[in-house]
């Protein structure tokens, strides 16, 4: 009988024991990885393009001194229109720099992050317009002023803070929205110079100037793709739109009488009034860190 329990039991053991070692290798077996996060990290970069903008500087002239004489107001109405005047200066160049970022894969596919940028830019442009302004004051024969005004307008630097937000097309493509933070630093001019018929003397040629250089804020937006290239490089091509705002800078023009003694006969102040605002499309090489 004891060999028979004995016996039983053995068997018993070595029946069970497939069962055990199977169930102690599942629970033995490690998690599966998780998928590589392909976007993850941060990122450096350069980038190069092209800006552009249809802008215009807008001068208005506003009466300012009048000494009578040739009638209600001829010279100073006179200097006004000369320096009311819609100027073209439409910013377009060469724009280049680097860029700094991080991504954060926020689901299997969609990636958000954060990058910032710093651009040089070759973007200058000068509009000119000539005039010609009868003055007629009552019971005198017809006088007139030509007159030349121009402006100028550059931006010298461009830069953002942006966040992104991106889809993944398929897992080597990205396509994202892009907004933010812009500044940058720009420049404006504006002079006129203009002639009275009758010469110097009585009336010596007028002309003033004003500007206005800084650095501005405003925002910018847009979109674009990015590809990963193989190893750690990416490319990227991209949109984006930028407003900096308006700035404002004033001169004044002022006749003056040069045979009653270099008198102030007439005199206006114009007030050139610009924005600072355009396009760029660009491409980028990216290096994950």
């Amino acid at each position: 009988m004891k060999k028979l329990l004995v016996a039983g039991a053995a068997l018993a053991a070595l029946m069970g024991a497939p069962a055990l070692a199977a169930d102690m290798a599942l629970k033995a077996a490690p998690p599966p990885a998780p998928p590589p996060c392909v976007w993850c990290g941060w990122y450096i970069g350069a980038n190069a393009g092209y800006t552009w903008g249809n802008n215009s500087v807008n001068a208005v002239g506003a009466p300012s001194f009048n000494a009578g004489g040739l009638g209600p107001l001829a010279v100073e109405s006179a200097l006004v229109a000369l320096g009311t005047n819609n100027l073209p200066a439409n910013n377009r160049g060469f724009i280049g720099g680097v860029q700094i970022g991080y991504n954060y894969q926020l689901s299997s596919n969609f990636v958000g992050g954060i990058e910032t940028d710093i651009q040089g830019v070759a973007s200058k442009h000068t509009g000119t317009v000539a005039a010609f302004t009868s003055l007629a004051p009552g019971g005198f024969p017809a006088e007139s002023y030509t007159s030349t005004a121009s402006a100028t307008n550059k931006l010298n630097y461009l830069g953002t803070f942006r966040g992104r937000l991106g889809v993944t097309v398929t897992p080597a493509v990205l396509a994202y929205a892009t907004g933010g933070l812009a500044y940058g630093g720009v420049s404006s001019n504006t002079s006129i110079a203009a002639t009275e018929s009758l010469g110097n003397p009585p009336y010596p040629p007028v002309a003033g100037s004003s500007g206005y250089s800084g650095t501005r804020a405003g925002w910018t937006a847009g979109g674009g793709l990015e590809w990963m290239l193989g190893g750690k490089w990416s490319a990227k091509a991209e949109y984006l739109y930028y407003d900096l705002g308006k700035v404002s800078s004033s001169l004044t023009l002022t006749q003056i009488d040069a045979a009653a003694g270099g008198i102030p006969w007439g005199a206006a102040v114009v007030t050139s009034t610009t924005r600072f605002n355009g396009n760029i499309v660009r491409v980028g090489l990216n290096y994950k860190l």
